[in-house]
């Protein structure tokens, strides 16, 4: 159970960092074409929080690698 926990919790922190940057993109106009200038500070923090981040993406990919290389080790109990 603790191997599949920790391969759960990995996959969360993925999904938070895709639907954050997805957010990010939302609220600082980027999907409605040319932002306007009133966006520009949102625009700035959005890019702050994004390269926050792409800087987590990489340690919790090498995190979940390693859950799974050790997930798939485990031998059913059947």
């Amino acid at each position: 159970m603790a191997r599949l926990e920790d391969v759960q919790d990995c996959l969360g922190d993925l999904n938070d960092i895709m639907v954050h940057e997805d957010l990010m993109a939302v609220n600082a106009g980027l999907r409605r074409g040319k932002p306007a200038r009133r966006d520009r500070r949102r625009i700035f923090a959005a890019g702050l929080l994004s390269g926050r981040e792409d800087a987590r993406f990489e340690a919790v990919m090498a995190r979940a690698n390693k859950a799974c290389s050790e997930l798939a080790k485990v031998k059913p109990f059947w």
